[in-house]
């Protein structure tokens, strides 16, 4: 019987498309999440040379294992480590690697094999960049890089791996909790039930955001003491509903025949009654495990979370919400002024705040002082940057008619980027090129 009305509520639950739909595919992505020292790594799946088989994933290997000196964990990102590792060890490899390397495969003298992850960073490699960090997506780094320059793909699969355990061990011991003291609450009732039900209400008032961050000023936050802070506020979500079901249940004929029958009351609880009441209580299951992955996100967010070593959703938020590109366009610039302010803000910010930085002193500028602050650029009037009206000098002139011309401008001399649009960056180009 119990297993044909299992197999009903499965059949109940695969006729919901997009639930069914939505667990498969976060199942998949949880259990590639798993394997993530296989997807994304600095280190290769695994390595040929010399006549024998490397798996640096798995082991400990130092330079001397591939003709190096150094008697250290290889650095297989280097160029020359790949060369000891392709080449057999040719002791040319410290001064041309790259000659070597293609050499070898010209003249097919080399035997070595490597094979990478499908991303070849960790979540705490630092890539070497051409461009400053943040970087934008490129062909290696997928989703770009962050600010100390890893890679974010590399991060969200880590991340999110870390994220998915956080909240199914909160789920599981908050579920451990929650059902005991909902199934002791339903079952006995009487002053059991009151004076737990006032505690319940009294640990829902307490704010457990403001309560964990105080108690990491003076402890030491890492995975497992911050599972067990959430745990702590956590577990009355599932008493309310394990306890209707078992007020609800302790008065149906067959458990008041299991009673007379001298049935011990933990079989009562466990084989007759939490059964029927896990139905209901599966329902708030996901919700536990959302709302503890929000709440590590939320407080990686804030800084109060998993120590910095760890790669985390939050953080990667908090990040992107600090690398927003501050130079908005303005198409119809706000301010107008005839004189230019004595003293220039260093970051202009977006929106109408910019024209009140803009012309904070132009009350105070005079002719005199717009006849002060003219720069000249040194050097050949042709080469010079930021000169927009060509006069060899970069000065008020060039400053204003870049503010004349504000808004979308293809193929003008105000737009300094070639962007097709004259705004703060331009504003800003003309500032940095001033000379006294």
């Amino acid at each position: 019987m119990s297993k044909q009305l299992n197999r009903k509520r499965w059949e109940n639950f695969k006729k919901n498309r997009r639930a069914f739909y939505s667990a498969i595919i976060f199942g998949m992505l949880f259990f590639l999440s798993l394997f993530a020292d296989f997807l994304a790594n600095d280190k290769p799946l695994y390595i040929k040379s010399q006549g024998k088989v490397y798996f640096p994933i798995i082991n400990f290997y130092s330079e001397v294992e591939f003709g190096g000196d150094l008697k250290t964990e290889a650095i297989y990102g280097d160029r020359e480590i790949q060369c000891l590792i392709l080449t057999g060890g040719n002791d040319d490899c410290w001064d041309s690697p790259e000659t070597v390397i293609s050499e070898g495969y010209k003249n097919r003298t080399n035997g070595g094999k490597i094979l990478w992850p499908i991303i070849r960073f960790n979540h705490n490699t630092i890539a070497n960049l051409n461009v400053p960090a943040p970087s934008p997506p490129d062909s290696e780094h997928w989703l770009g890089t962050d600010d100390t320059a890893r890679d974010v793909l590399a991060r969200i699969i880590y991340g999110f791996r870390i994220s998915v355990i956080f909240g199914l061990t909160v789920t599981f011991f908050a579920s451990i909790v929650g059902i005991f003291a909902g199934s002791v609450q339903g079952y006995f009732g009487g002053k059991t039930d009151l004076f737990t039900q006032r505690f319940i209400e009294i640990w829902n008032s307490v704010p457990s955001l403001y309560v964990i961050i105080i108690l990491s000023a003076f402890l030491r936050i890492d995975f497992l003491m911050l599972t067990v802070l959430i745990t702590l506020f956590s577990w009355t979500a599932l008493v309310g509903v394990v306890r209707a079901e078992f007020l609800r249940a302790r008065n149906f004929e067959y458990v008041m025949a299991a009673k007379a029958l001298g049935v011990p009351t933990r079989s009562i609880i466990f084989k007759h009654l939490l059964p029927n009441a896990m139905v209901a209580t599966l329902t708030l299951v996901p919700f536990i495990l959302t709302g503890s992955i929000g709440s590590l996100a939320a407080l990686d967010f804030l800084g109060f979370g998993l120590p910095a070593s760890y790669p985390s959703l939050g953080e990667l938020t908090m990040q992107a919400t600090s690398s927003w590109d501050v130079s908005e366009t303005i198409e119809d610039p706000p301010f107008f002024f005839d004189n230019l302010p004595l003293e220039l803000p260093t970051i202009i910010p977006p929106g109408d705040f910019a024209g009140v930085l803009l012309s904070v002193a132009a009350n105070q500028a005079t002719s005199t002082a717009v006849g002060m602050l003219e720069f000249t650029a040194s050097g050949d009037s042709q080469d010079v940057p930021g000169d927009v009206n060509g006069d060899g000098e970069v000065n008020v002139s060039d400053a204003l008619s870049v503010i004349s011309a504000w808004g979308s401008c293809t193929g003008c001399p105000e737009d300094l980027n070639d962007d097709g649009n004259v705004n703060v960056t331009d504003l800003l180009d003309v500032i940095a090129n001033w000379t006294v």
